[in-house]
C-alpha cells in the first residue's frame, strides 16, 4: 500500500457545521476521492487551513490545530492572516508542515491549483514519488489559465480536473478529466403508487447553484400533485422567498441523515444551473454525484462544465433555458414508469461504470503510474 498525503480539506459532516468557512460540496468530493486512494494506498494524513475571514475581521496571526476525522488526521496550519500576504503565508505554511512529515514513498494530492505556489509544488515534489494537483474550478481568466499552466509544469503527477471545459485549455498533456467518485449505488426500485412525486435540489439556493433559473422553469410546471425539497444554504433570499410561495420545501442546510431522508424519496434530482452564466462553464455540478448513487432520474441543464458522456446519459443536451428545462421536467412527471425505471437504470449504469470506487481508483492508478493488480 502507498503512502498518500492530502493537502485538502477532508472534514466530516458532522465538521462541516462546525466550521462556516468549509464547503460542503468539497468535503463530500474529497471524501469519495480518499475511498477511491485507499483502494490502492493509505491515506492517513491531511493538511489544511482555516479560510475565515483576513484581518483585522479575522484574526491577525490564524492559529492552527489538530483535526480528526474518521481515520485520517487532518492538521490545520497556522498562518499570517494579512490580506497582503496570506496566500503566500498559507502556501509556506502547508509547504512546511507537509516536508516535515512526507516520506520519500508518498504521493502528495493537493486541491486547488492555487492552494500552493508553483514553487512549493516543485520543492514537495522532490522530497516524494509525485504530486498530483487536482483542480476544481477551470480559470476564468488568462492569470487564472496561466497559474494552472504553470503549476502543470511542476506536478510531477499531473493534474486531475473536474470541469470539462478545462481539458481543451491544457491540451491534454499531464493532465486527466477526474469528476469524482460515487462510493454507493443503490438498486433502482419501482416509484411508490399513489403517493406525490418528490423533486429535489441539493446544493444551496444562489445563483450559481441556479435558484432563480430553477423558480422561472418551475413557474412554467403544474406542480399540483408535487413536492419539491431544495436543500441547502441560502444565500439567495429572493429566490428562497419565491420557492416558498410556490409550495417548495426549503430546508437549509442539512446533515447527512436528513439529506439521505429528503433524497431516499426522490422521484427524481434537479441541476438547474444557468448555462448562460458564467460560473457554468468553470465549475463541475459535483451534486450530480451524490444523485447518482440514489439510483434516479436526473434533470440537468447542459452546461460547459458537464462532461459530454454525462450530458448523453442524462439527455439533457441542449437544454439551457428555463422553458427547456420546464419541459424537461414535466416530461418526466407525467412518462410512464416503464420510461422511469429505463432512465434510472441507465443512471445508475453510468454511474457504477464511470464512477464506482473501483473505476476511480483504476484510472487515478493508471495516470499515476501506479501498478495495481488487485484494480485489473
Amino acid at each position: 500500500m502507498y503512502p498518500i498525503v492530502l493537502i485538502a480539506p477532508t472534514f466530516s459532516d458532522e465538521q462541516v457545521l462546525r466550521f462556516p468557512f468549509v464547503s460542503p460540496a468539497a468535503s463530500a468530493w474529497i471524501r469519495g476521492l480518499v475511498d477511491a486512494l485507499e483502494t490502492f494506498g493509505h491515506v492517513d494524513r491531511s493538511f489544511w487551513f482555516s479560510n475565515e475571514s483576513s484581518w483585522p475581521r479575522g484574526p491577525f496571526l490564524q492559529p492552527g490545530m489538530e483535526i480528526k476525522s474518521s481515520s485520517i488526521g487532518m492538521k490545520l496550519v497556522k498562518f499570517l492572516n494579512l490580506p497582503a500576504i496570506k496566500r503566500r503565508s498559507i502556501s509556506r505554511a502547508l509547504e512546511r508542515a507537509v516536508c516535515a512529515e512526507v516520506s520519500r514513498e508518498a504521493f502528495v494530492f493537493v486541491y486547488g491549483q492555487g492552494t500552493l505556489s508553483a514553487a512549493a509544488v516543485k520543492r514537495i515534489g522532490n522530497l516524494v514519488q509525485r504530486v498530483v494537483v487536482i483542480v476544481p474550478d477551470a480559470p476564468s481568466n488568462t492569470t487564472g489559465l496561466n497559474l494552472v499552466k504553470e503549476v502543470a509544469k511542476v506536478a510531477t503527477g499531473g493534474l486531475l480536473y473536474l470541469p470539462a471545459s478545462i481539458g481543451s485549455l491544457l491540451g491534454g498533456r499531464g493532465c486527466m478529466a477526474f469528476h469524482g467518485t460515487v462510493p454507493h449505488v443503490a438498486e433502482v426500485s419501482a416509484p411508490k403508487v399513489g403517493t406525490r412525486k418528490r423533486l429535489v435540489f441539493v446544493g444551496g439556493v444562489d445563483k450559481v447553484s441556479g435558484s432563480d433559473f430553477l423558480v422561472r422553469a418551475l413557474k412554467r410546471i403544474d406542480l399540483s400533485d408535487v413536492d419539491v425539497v431544495v436543500a441547502g444554504r441560502v444565500s439567495d433570499v429572493q429566490s428562497a422567498v419565491a420557492l416558498k410561495e410556490m409550495g417548495a420545501q426549503v430546508t437549509g442546510f442539512l446533515n447527512a441523515a436528513e439529506l439521505d431522508a429528503a433524497c431516499s424519496d426522490a422521484y427524481a434530482f434537479l441541476n438547474p444551473r444557468d448555462p448562460s452564466f458564467s460560473a457554468s462553464d468553470t465549475n463541475f455540478p459535483s451534486k450530480i454525484l451524490k444523485y447518482m448513487s440514489y439510483s434516479r432520474p436526473i434533470l440537468s441543464t447542459d452546461t460547459a462544465g458537464m462532461p459530454r458522456d454525462l450530458v448523453s446519459v442524462l439527455g439533457c443536451s441542449g437544454v439551457g433555458s428555463p422553458d427547456s428545462f420546464a419541459d424537461r421536467v414535466d416530461g418526466i412527471l407525467r412518462q410512464p414508469e416503464s420510461q422511469w425505471i429505463a432512465a434510472a437504470t441507465q443512471v445508475r449504469n453510468f454511474a457504477i461504470a464511470e464512477y464506482s470506487v473501483q473505476s476511480s481508483a483504476r484510472k487515478i492508478a493508471k495516470f499515476i503510474g501506479v501498478p495495481t493488480p488487485c484494480l485489473i
